[in-house]
This record gives structure tokens, C-alpha cells and sequence, in this order.
């Protein structure tokens, strides 16, 4: 496999800024006191305001507000994107505070009538509501002044579970590195190594971190401990790369196995972008129904006089 010959994408998914931009007008922002500092830049009073007052008013926003300065130039662009619905290059004060900004909205999934689609997440998911086992017994392998050693109390988190033995997980690290660049403020991501010792881990970021550029913090599995915990919990063999979404009461709402490999092998970042950004606004999650081949198996067994075991497999 030539790694080196497959594109890096880079780019922030689509949909990523209009709920990176909300979520941090709605942690901040008292649309009071943001009218009274729109009002300040809406100098002809025409009700909206271009791309250029439109950073001066992020730029102030931030001041008043306390966020980091280093952040405004992409939250100003973020709102451009986001809230200019009629794409006229202004916007107007409620088109900002996102009254008639698109969100991410949860999607009933038709049912696989005929056949499990390989890879496919479905709703009853053995690992759903129940408890992460926590990272206490991983070894951290970076420092990132972004991120503190540990996932903090009450926060999403983001499990991406690798290893370097595995070349398909390669790619995903720019994927879910996009992932991060909008959501690091209010979830945590970590991508947990499954290798047989921390030098994998090592070895990996000498060598693979310029190509495959990864943002996020990551971690060792020693022992295989979370791995094993987190197999019993899904009651399927682990998988790499597969992301495991867990909300802020630590309860595993998403599960998804990414190592379909091949040209047209479909990637499910889409999904797992909408699931994050639902989750993030308090949302109920996509569902893609339950798994179409449970009833098959059923019926198979009682034809057969079968002892009952179910053949989980992979999605």
C-alpha cells in the first residue's frame, strides 16, 4: 500500500463550522450586548454588516468576551461561511446569531431490509449506553498545550483506537486532526494505540506525523486493558481504526468501525460528523436502525435447533 500516493485532505468538513460558530456564540455571546457592539460597526445602519465589519466585530466580540485572540480570524470566517444563508457576502444581525443558520439535523437511516451493509453502525449496538472505562491505565506518548494529560469531567470524548501496524488507520488521523480544529474548545480527542509497546506509538510520530498530520493527543493501551474492556462492552473483536463517541455522563452513544479498505469502501466521517455535532447540540442521534440480520439469525435458529450463539462479527 503507497501511502505516500493517496491525498491528504486537510479541509475542514463542510458542516463542521456552522456548529463550531454556534456553539461559540451561544457559550458567549448575550445578543444584548452583541447588538449594542453590531450597532457600533453597522455604521449606515443598513442592518448587515460585509466580510471586512464582520472581523471587526469578531474581533471586538472576542475582546469583551475573553476569547483567545489567536482564535478570531477563523471564527470570523466560520460565521461568513456559516450564517451568510443567502450568500450575499454580509450578514445581518439574525443571520449571526444563528436564527436562520442550518444545523445539523438527525437522519432516519432506511432500513438494510435485505443484508447487513458491511461496517455499518446500527442502532442496537451492543457498546450504546453503556460506561467508558475510563483512560486510567494508558500511557501518554505527547504533550499539546491545547490539551491537559487527561480527559476533564463532564466533557465529550473522542476515541480513536489505532495502531501503526495497521496502514489503513493512517489516514484518518488528518480526518479526525479536522474534527478537532473545531470542536477542541468543548470535547476531548484521543487517539489510543493498540500496538504491542509504546515505540510503536513513537516510531509512528518520528516517521508518519508530517504526511499524516494528527492534532489530537495520543496514548498507549498498555496491556491491552481499555481494549479488552471496551470488546466485552461491544462484544466484537476490535477493529482499526474505530472511533468510539462517548458524551459528557460517559456513556458510549456511537461506535464505528473504519477499516473497510479500498477505493470506493465508504469512509463514515459524514455520519460521525453529524452524530458529534447532534451530540454537542443536545440532540438525539442519527439512527441507522437495528441490525437487519438479528431477525434472519432468529429465525435461522429455530429452524435448525441452532444452540442460540450469534455470529456478531464485524459491522
Amino acid at each position: 500500500m503507497q501511502l505516500a500516493s493517496e491525498p491528504l485532505d486537510h479541509k475542514m468538513p463542510c458542516k463542521m463550522d456552522k456548529v463550531m460558530s454556534k456553539i461559540q456564540l451561544d457559550k458567549h455571546l448575550d445578543e444584548a450586548a452583541a447588538k449594542k457592539i453590531w450597532d457600533e460597526f453597522d455604521k449606515d445602519s443598513s442592518g448587515s454588516l460585509d466580510a471586512k465589519e464582520v472581523g471587526n466585530f469578531i474581533a471586538k466580540f472576542c475582546e469583551v468576551q475573553g476569547i483567545e485572540a489567536s482564535d478570531v480570524g477563523d471564527i470570523s470566517a466560520c460565521f461568513m461561511k456559516a450564517f451568510d444563508v443567502d450568500k450575499n457576502g454580509s450578514l445581518s444581525f439574525a443571520e449571526l446569531t444563528g436564527k436562520t443558520a442550518l444545523e445539523f439535523k438527525a437522519v432516519e437511516h432506511k432500513a438494510d431490509a435485505d443484508k447487513r451493509v458491511p461496517y455499518k453502525t446500527y442502532a442496537n449496538d451492543a457498546s450504546f449506553g453503556k460506561d467508558f472505562p475510563g483512560l486510567d491505565s494508558v500511557t501518554w506518548c505527547t504533550e499539546n498545550k491545547d490539551w491537559t494529560a487527561q480527559p476533564k469531567a463532564g466533557r465529550p470524548l473522542v476515541l480513536l483506537v489505532w495502531g501503526k501496524y495497521a496502514k489503513p488507520c493512517y489516514r484518518y488521523m488528518p480526518k479526525y486532526s479536522a474534527l478537532h480544529a473545531c470542536f477542541r474548545h468543548h470535547v476531548d480527542f484521543v487517539g489510543m494505540s493498540i500496538d504491542p509497546d509504546k515505540s510503536y506509538v513513537e516510531a509512528w510520530q518520528k516517521k508518519y506525523l508530517a504526511p499524516w498530520p494528527c492534532t489530537f493527543a495520543l496514548c498507549h493501551d498498555e496491556k491491552l486493558a481499555v481494549k479488552a474492556k471496551l470488546e466485552s462492552l461491544s462484544q466484537t473483536t476490535m477493529a482499526c481504526p474505530t472511533l468510539f463517541l462517548v458524551d459528557s455522563k460517559g456513556k458510549i452513544v456511537w461506535r464505528q468501525d473504519h477499516s473497510q479498505i479500498g477505493a470506493t469502501a465508504p469512509d463514515w466521517m459524514d455520519q460521525v460528523e453529524r452524530q458529534l455535532g447532534l451530540l454537542l447540540q443536545g440532540q438525539p442521534l442519527e439512527t441507522n436502525g437495528p441490525d437487519p440480520e438479528e431477525e434472519e439469525d432468529d429465525e435461522e435458529d429455530e429452524e435448525d435447533g441452532d444452540d442460540g450463539e450469534t455470529d456478531l462479527g464485524l459491522f
